[in-house]
């Protein structure tokens, strides 16, 4: 990305998924604010709110799947995607 470019949406939900499974709250929540996609899948397969699960970060979990975030997030514990993302 050259300086002065703004980060596309895959740059911004990466990130947002790197927030997440770190555990930063307000850096999630400001990509969240900015587009991030919280349904997005990386190459594990798994979302956002599986990696914040996965590492222990209960207030990113909380918020994911509470009112912050919409709820948009959805859970995978048989490890395929949710019924609402499957084609």
């Amino acid at each position: 990305m050259e300086s002065g470019e703004s980060p596309s949406p895959a740059d911004v939900t990466g990130a947002f998924r790197g927030a997440c499974h770190g555990g930063h709250l307000a850096t999630a929540q400001y990509l969240h604010a900015h587009g991030a996609d919280p349904h997005w899948r990386g190459y594990d397969g798994l979302t956002p709110l599986d990696v914040a699960r996965g590492q222990g970060a209960g207030d990113v979990v909380r918020w994911l799947r509470g009112p912050g975030a919409a709820g948009a997030a959805e859970e995978t514990t048989s490890g395929r995607p949710p019924a609402s993302h499957r084609q």
